[in-house]
């Protein structure tokens, strides 16, 4: 029995509809505009995701996103479940409208009180064989998707009995408020949960190590942390530039931008391998780098650029 995860993007998103937990609560019209936000927010990189496969079949799945504070604790207070729908809906004229933070947003929050966390929707199948095995790697995939940003606060809204269940009996949040007939649905409840990054240190919680943070020190642009993200799975150049649709010769370009970079910012931890003529030799100077940014993961998140490298 195989269990293995990939990151969610826009192209597999329909992957996961079917576990899509409240999703009876959903017009057909609502579920198809959601699945257009989220594609686009997947996208942008404003929202974050996993697929859990057991051998070919996906047996679960979340996705999440950054959210502006005050926005969201007046969703959290007014009572109301569904609050990824309601995100994931939201127009110009809704109070839920840009709530969901952009890129630069992002930056910022890493930059100084951090970034709240919302799970805008994710489920777990009680059909797969191995049920322990998919729960386990969905919790360590959500910690290592979300690896790099300053957490303060992770808000989740879960549906049906068995995620309920699981949630209620792990402790790992605060619940905030039990929902029962969601969106009319009869026996579709739910339950809202917080976790703040002072809770999750004073209980000792399984979630502290995703509030464990600290800034980059190497201005690497959005290009290159494109490439290295890329680039850790191990794909030579060639395979880097046809995922980045662009030419080999502008990916050996970026590596000798992001060599230098690194080199320039942080150059006791890149030691100067040389070669038998005494010049750097290159795949081991990338090797280095990708496990640099494999230990510091924020290096690869948005950071203002005129602050980086200040705690």
């Amino acid at each position: 029995m195989s269990v293995h995860w990939v990151p969610l993007t826009a192209d597999n998103l329909s992957l996961c509809a079917r576990l899509w937990s409240d999703r009876q609560a959903y017009t057909a019209r609502e579920f198809a505009q959601a699945m257009a936000v989220t594609a686009s927010l997947l996208q942008q990189r404003r929202a974050f995701g996993a697929l859990i496969f057991e051998n070919a079949t996906v047996r679960s799945f979340g996705v999440s996103a950054f959210v502006d504070e005050e926005p969201i604790d007046r969703l959290l207070e007014d009572g109301h479940p569904q609050i990824g729908k309601r995100l994931l809906l939201a127009t110009d004229s809704t109070p839920e409208s840009r709530v969901i933070l952009e890129r630069r947003q992002i930056a910022e929050g890493n930059a100084n009180r951090g970034l709240n966390l919302m799970v805008l929707n994710a489920n777990l199948d009680d059909n797969a064989s191995d049920i322990a095995s998919v729960f386990g790697l969905t919790i360590s995939c959500f910690h290592d998707v979300h690896r790099g940003y300053r957490l303060a606060r992770i808000i989740s809204e879960v549906h049906g009995d068995s995620s309920i269940g699981i949630v209620v009996r792990s402790g790992a949040y605060e619940i905030r408020r039990h929902h029962s007939d969601v969106g009319g649905v009869a026996g579709l409840s739910s339950v809202v949960g917080t976790l703040t990054r002072e809770q999750a240190t004073a209980w000792s919680n399984p979630l502290l190590t995703m509030f464990v943070y600290e800034p980059p020190l190497i201005a690497f642009t959005e290009p290159e942390q494109q490439l290295l993200r890329t680039a850790l799975s191990g794909a030579p150049d060639a395979v880097v530039a046809e995922q980045l649709r662009i030419p080999v010769t502008a990916v050996k370009a970026r590596w000798s931008r992001i060599l230098q970079r690194a080199l320039d910012a942080v150059p006791a931890a890149f030691p100067p391998y040389a070669s038998h003529n005494g010049t750097r030799r290159g795949a081991q100077q990338r090797h280095v780098i990708l496990e640099y940014v494999r230990n510091h993961p924020s290096e690869l998140t948005p950071y203002p650029s005129s602050r980086r490298g200040r705690v």
